[in-house]
């Protein structure tokens, strides 16, 4: 299980409910968040498997997308750090631009 995941947390950082997979004791859900430069975030949780997915994308194309098993994550100033093993493999800055900084295992 994903510790420190606060789903309050994602929704005040995507200003946005979650998309459930499957119901919502299931653990699995999708936040998205749409940008004025027309740029997209979706980012897919597991939080008993303990995964994430996180996908940029433009209109028509994927720009990146990052996945990884993480054990935690923390929300700092609208960055989302994605833990593993007490290493921050990624950090995901939501505001006031959108930017993955991905820092490996």
């Amino acid at each position: 299980m994903i510790k420190n995941f606060q789903e309050s947390d994602f929704i005040d950082a995507f200003q946005d409910l979650p998309i459930y997979i499957g119901n919502d004791q299931s653990g699995e859900m999708i936040f998205k968040r749409e940008y004025s430069n027309g740029l997209s975030l979706t980012t897919y949780l597991d939080i008993y498997g303990e995964k994430i997915e996180l996908t940029i994308s433009y209109p028509g194309q994927n720009i990146t997308t990052f996945s990884s098993h993480i054990e935690r994550v923390e929300i700092k100033s609208n960055v989302i750090h994605c833990i593993y093993l007490d290493k921050c493999v990624a950090e995901l800055q939501i505001e006031p631009h959108l930017f993955l900084k991905v820092l490996g295992y």
